[in-house]
């Protein structure tokens, strides 16, 4: 049995280095990929947060309601207004309760990215409508 050469014992240790390399740096795209998928969700919820906000500030601020109880507002995948169905949908349930002076509407609002069913965020909200308006 002959000993191996200097040059295959060169060879052998490039070997070595080259799988140790290549291994590190499959473990370095991976963690690359992985905060790139997280920077991208941590978009998307904070477009929702922002989005769900807006509406709850809309809501707050309208005079008097719609009369619908149910209904969805599309946003495209730059957050903005979509008239069809898009990248996210944000979803307002509003559910009256009447009492002795007026109506108090609780609404859930839920924003959804398309082809989930988890939503990104969700916000519950309400607003009190005296009988009279100039009752305020």
């Amino acid at each position: 049995m002959s000993r191996p050469t200097r040059a295959q014992s060169f060879f052998l240790e490039l070997a070595m280095v080259i799988l140790f390399f290549s291994l590190a740096a499959a473990v370095v795209v991976r963690f690359f990929a992985a905060g790139n998928e997280l920077s991208n969700r941590s978009r998307d919820v904070n477009g929702a947060v922002l989005a769900a906000q807006s509406m709850a500030e809309s809501l707050a601020a309208e005079s008097a309601p719609s009369g619908e109880t149910e209904w969805s507002v599309y946003y495209d995948a730059d957050w903005n207004p979509s008239e069809t169905p898009a990248a996210f949908r944000l979803d307002v349930s509003a559910l009256p309760e009447e009492t002795g002076a007026g109506v108090l509407y609780r609404y859930e609002i839920a924003v959804t990215a398309e082809g989930e069913t988890e939503p990104l965020f969700t916000l519950d909200t309400a607003r009190y409508r005296p009988e009279k308006e100039g009752a305020r």
